[in-house]
């Protein structure tokens, strides 16, 4: 679908109920050429892909050494499947979904990519996980499939409300 990157305010709206979009020139996609801008590619919307992810508890080197080799890499890479493109520094998105390890902000900062506005946004995205986690720790674990998912939907709902957070995806039904 064509998403032109210059509607800001439907930009605005879409990240509300899906933060995980980024804007994205379509370049590959089944019959790309009906695409409703009619050319062979278009302004749409996108996730980054590949990625890496990781539990936090990861060690530091492991997580700066896949980090630099990867990016350092790209060359050797690039052919060995789609959306390897992702992997190129330039493409990395570093205001996403996921914060990004101490490791991994440790060598975007090395090669002069990562700057202050980047450590807000993952400082943010920490607090998040906090209050998910806060939340997840005071449901109670012996409620039924349906009633469970209910429960879960409202106290997170309320807790990042509380923290002053967007509530994407508020009920899943």
């Amino acid at each position: 679908m064509n998403f032109p990157h210059s509607d800001s305010e439907a930009w605005a709206r879409s990240k509300k109920i899906a933060p995980h979009w980024s804007q994205s020139v379509v370049e590959s996609a089944v019959e790309i050429e009906s695409n409703e801008s009619g050319g062979k590619s278009y302004e749409g919307n996108n996730y980054p892909y590949p990625i890496y992810v990781s539990t936090p508890k990861i060690d530091d080197a492991t997580a700066y050494g896949l980090t630099k080799a990867v990016m350092e890499n790209y060359e050797a890479i690039k052919d060995s499947g789609p959306g390897m493109n992702g992997y190129q520094l330039s493409r990395q998105p570093r205001k996403w979904d996921f914060p990004y390890h101490p490791a991994a902000v440790k060598y975007y900062k090395e090669k002069g990519v990562w700057t202050a506005d980047h450590d807000t946004y993952n400082d943010g995205l920490l607090k998040r996980q906090e209050v998910l986690a806060t939340a997840w720790a005071s449901m109670d674990m012996d409620l039924a499939d349906d009633a469970f998912s209910k429960v879960w939907q409202k106290v997170r709902a309320d807790a990042l409300d509380a923290a002053g957070l967007d509530v994407p995806f508020r009920t899943w039904e």
